[in-house]
């Protein structure tokens, strides 16, 4: 009987063994994964979209080509994009909104952006570009939003009554992804607050 309990410690000291390497292999990549995702976070420059009133563009590295082809249709139509909100952390406080954030916003994860439209030293914000309006934009303009609004990896929020959003359908594409974004940004966010 003794050799049976000391050959089941054992037994129980291996699986518990193979467990700890395990939990510690798994941890580790995960570590490696949110710390690779912790990277992706980046400041956006370009020819033709600036952030209003000199503030930063942050978007996450996979939204920078959707910014890249918002920016060839900026310069396209001869417009510059006013970035009034680029990545946003939750719970902040916005000035100028003209919708309510969404809970599950592509702005939490860095891919999204609010903006003005710049044509001939003329601001239009969101006020001028709801499609009630269209009449009144110049053509350079309703282009721009054209462009936004035809390409299959943007949406144009002036679809849902929030003319200045323009986003890459993260969170209805890859919910998934989405959250483990969300998870890590956020996350290190409120770490960096303690």
């Amino acid at each position: 009987m003794a050799c049976r309990s000391q050959k089941n410690r054992g037994i129980y000291r291996l699986y518990f063994s193979i467990f700890l390497l395990a939990s510690l292999f798994l941890h580790g990549c995960v570590s490696e994964r949110q710390e690779e995702v912790k990277k992706r976070l980046t400041t956006y420059k370009s020819s033709n979209i600036v952030g209003y009133d000199n503030q930063q563009i942050v978007v996450d590295l996979a939204f920078v080509p959707c910014m890249d082809k918002v920016n060839d249709y900026a310069r396209e139509n001869n417009v510059v994009i006013c970035v009034t909100h680029s990545f946003r952390e939750k719970n902040q406080k916005l000035t100028g909104a003209i919708v309510p954030p969404a809970i599950k916003s592509n702005h939490l994860v860095g891919h999204a952006i609010d903006m003005n439209v710049l044509f001939n030293n003329v601001l239009y914000e969101s006020k001028d570009m709801y499609t009630t309006k269209w009449g009144t934009l110049p053509l350079n303009v309703k282009n721009f939003l054209c462009q936004v609004r035809k390409d299959p990896g943007l949406q144009w929020g002036g679809d849902f009554e929030d003319p200045v959003h323009i986003d890459d359908r993260l969170f209805d594409r890859n919910p998934e992804l989405w959250k483990e974004l969300y998870d890590t940004y956020q996350q290190r966010i409120q770490k960096s607050y303690k």
